[in-house]
């Protein structure tokens, strides 16, 4: 391939590495579940999720489409200095909109949401831990809207800093500062409310490192409803919430049908610990998105495909061994957040399949919505949530949590097809089976060496089980490199990419 297309994935692999130090941040939420798992104990920590489940949906239906949008439209703007009053209006645009939903959504919380609540959870404390944290909104929403803006200059490091470590780090600190004053379920509350208004205030000011407040007050009085930004955003702001949907169906829906709190957060935390496997994918598309709004605009297909590819190549082969590890301790993993989380984590094993499709062909979803085609992502999303609630309601009352994650498996096999069918019809994008064969080659040693590795329970042992699982790392790693690297790998990973440190903005 081209020294261009060397470049580009020069970008997105330094962009990468720094959304991957910010996966590593986020990568502390499961500590902090851990942490209040410990603190508050299982059953006030079950009831704490499902309301933080809630919340995760409502910020994707305020603010995940306005956020795709900023970075797709001001990524083209960006271009040309001559599109500056544009992007301060698209800017201005994501800020306002966002703004509104968030507030009509508090209102809903206090007019409406109660009975609707009611419905399914009799515990009124639910409907009141809803109307306390549903404050948060704003705060939430106003740095992501910052560091969508701040992806037009392919600066990927507020991500990480803002996003990832800053909020973890907040949410710990003042979840054990109220632990201290016995307020219970109230005190989570709080904590989240606060970590949200701090993150806000420095995202704040991190704006105004890359842009004038003049000149976004000024696109902010002058408002105009930006069509084109409005026609992506709404059906990607739905697709994205039912894709937060389909991810925490599971949860609300054993909720909805009386599962015990203990038992919710021992699921819960479960899928979060399998989860955590998606941020490989997720540090890569955070800089990667940027670079396809303008390889499609530029009409270079083949430079997309062959990006698609490498960046496909690159999240499988980091994922592959996390998930070994991930499969290796599971049930050590879940005793960290209690110690009476000892039942059964067969239904961990099912709960991987959603990352790992995530890391090997999710880009596909990027594609399709950096590419303008974002009502196709909500048809998607629309019809797994619809089919995945289903799933849940008809498997849920036989096989509890194993069914919920049976449900979550099919749903998320069905939307990996949809999405790499589609972005093949409507983009031409396709993953070139050449460049992305070897991760997938180098697993087959491990996962058979894993499967007898089973029948041995000389693998109780914890020294022993830590030996094997470095050992089928290693036979990995070994294998990957006996297939050689493409060139790219060495050249980006090695040479240019994430192991050489870099001064520059974009690293």
């Amino acid at each position: 391939m081209s020294s261009t297309a060397h470049s580009t994935g020069s970008v997105i692999a330094k962009g990468a590495f720094v959304n991957i130090l910010g996966a590593a941040g986020k990568g502390l939420i499961p500590v902090y579940f851990i942490l209040i798992t410990r603190l508050y104990g299982p059953e006030t920590m079950g009831l704490f999720y499902m309301i933080y489940v809630m919340v995760d949906m409502a910020v994707s239906l305020t603010v995940s489409g306005l956020n795709d949008g900023v970075v797709m439209f001001t990524s083209r703007f960006a271009v040309s200095e001559e599109n500056e009053s544009k992007v301060y209006d698209i800017i201005a645009n994501g800020f306002v909109i966002s703004l509104a939903i968030s507030v009509l959504i508090i209102v809903f919380a206090y007019f409406g949401g109660p009975e609707l609540i009611l419905m399914k959870y009799p515990d009124k404390n639910v409907v009141n831990s809803v109307q306390s944290i549903v404050w948060s909104l704003p705060f939430v929403v106003i740095p992501v809207i910052v560091v969508s803006a701040t992806k037009s200059h392919l600066t990927m490091k507020w991500d990480a800093i803002l996003l990832g470590f800053l909020r973890s780090f907040a949410l710990i600190i003042f979840s054990v500062l109220f632990y201290f004053t016995g307020t219970g379920l109230g005190g989570l509350i709080w904590a989240f409310n606060i970590s949200a208004v701090v993150v806000t205030v420095c995202s704040l000011i991190v704006f105004g490192f890359y842009f004038d407040y003049g000149k976004l007050f000024k696109s902010v009085l002058s408002f105009r409803v930006s069509m084109p930004l409005v026609k992506f955003s709404i059906p990607q702001n739905l697709n994205m919430t039912f894709n937060t949907f389909i991810t925490n169906v599971d949860v609300v829906m054993l909720g909805f049908f009386g599962v015990a709190p203990q038992i919710i957060a021992f699921y819960g935390m479960g899928s979060q610990i399998v989860r955590a496997i998606r941020q490989v994918k997720l540090a890569f598309s955070g800089s990667y998105s940027p670079v396809i709004a303008r390889m499609y605009g530029q009409g270079d297909i083949e430079k997309m495909n062959f990006s698609f590819s490498m960046v496909s190549r690159w999240t499988t082969m980091i994922s592959f061994p996390l998930a070994l590890i991930v499969i290796m301790f599971r049930n050590e993993l879940l005793r960290l957040f209690h110690p009476s989380f000892t039942s059964d984590t067969t239904f961990m094993l099912l709960l991987l399949a959603p990352p790992l499709l995530s890391c090997m062909v999710g880009m596909a979803g990027n594609i399709i919505v950096m590419t303008g085609n974002s009502l196709w992502n909500l048809i998607n999303s629309m019809t797994i949530a619809v089919v995945n609630a289903y799933l849940n309601w008809l498997f849920i009352p036989h096989w509890g949590i194993m069914g919920a994650a049976v449900a979550t498996l099919i749903a998320s096999l069905l939307v990996s097809i949809m999405q790499l069918v589609e972005a093949y019809y409507l983009t031409g994008a396709r993953l070139i089976p050449g460049k992305i064969y070897k991760p997938y080659l180098a697993m087959v040693i491990p996962v058979a060496l894993m499967s007898v590795m089973g029948y041995y329970t000389y693998l109780e042992v914890p020294a022993v089980k830590i030996a094997a699982a470095a050992l089928l790392v290693l036979v990995y790693a070994v294998t990957l490199a006996g297939l050689k690297f493409e060139s790219e790998d060495r050249e980006l990973f090695v040479k240019k990419g994430l192991f050489k440190r870099r001064s520059d903005e974009n690293g």
